[in-house]
Parts: structure tokens; sequence; C-alpha cells
């Protein structure tokens, strides 16, 4: 377990004359946009601290102990996270978030037509 104090830094105060101002966007998704990887993330600064922190940890016990899981409180339980914690070489425990949606693989029979179902019952959380 390590503990480091945390000095937030000060945050540019978003301009309220400009805010009223922006476009109005279509719905949807952008023409042109293309698919991205979601493990190719850009982590954010909190998470970047913690990941310092578990590879200062790995190097302080060494090769003593064989550590697989993370535990991290449920606030870390995106994508994000998850990236951070997997670069390290762990497997993450974290609750999951609220707004999560999981779904059982489709088992039934296919259509001759159109894509394959991927998708089956969504769990109840």
């Amino acid at each position: 377990m390590m503990m480091e104090p945390v000095i937030k830094e000060k945050e540019e105060e978003p301009d309220t004359k400009r805010a009223g101002q922006q476009k109005s966007r279509k719905r949807g998704r952008a023409k042109g946009s293309k698919n991205k990887n979601r493990r190719d993330v850009e982590l954010k600064p909190y998470l970047v601290h913690i990941q310092t922190m578990i590879k200062k940890l790995l190097v302080l016990i060494g090769t003593d102990l064989k550590l697989i899981y993370c535990v991290l409180d449920g606030a870390f339980g995106h994508n994000n996270a998850l990236q951070m914690v997997q670069q390290c070489s762990f497997h993450l425990i974290s609750k999951l978030r609220g707004d999560a949606a999981l779904y059982c693989p489709y088992d039934g029979p296919q259509k001759q037509r159109g894509a394959n179902k991927k998708y089956g019952g969504k769990t109840q959380l």
C-alpha cells in the first residue's frame, strides 16, 4: 500500500460568453469519422499518477511476490482505467459503473441474410 499527496493544478475557467456562441451539432456520427482502437487511449493525469505509483510499488516488492490483480474503487470502472492497469500487466478488479450495459453472447439461430447477431439478452446489474 502506498500513499502520495496530490497537488491539483488550477484549471482554466471557460469563458461564459463563448459558451452560448458555440454551434449546435447534428445528431449522430460525424461524416468521415473513423473507428478508433479502444486500447489506444490517452491517460488522464490522475491515471498516470496512479500508474507511476503502481510501478514504484512493483520495484519495492521486487521478485519476491508475483502480483496479478489490481483492486480499485468503482470510480475506476471505465476503459481508461482498465487500459492503465493492463499496461502494468495486471487484471483489474473494480465495481462497474451504474450506466454499464452488459449483454450475454447470442447463441440462437442466425439469419441467412444480413450480419450475424452478436448480442443476446441484457444482464441485470
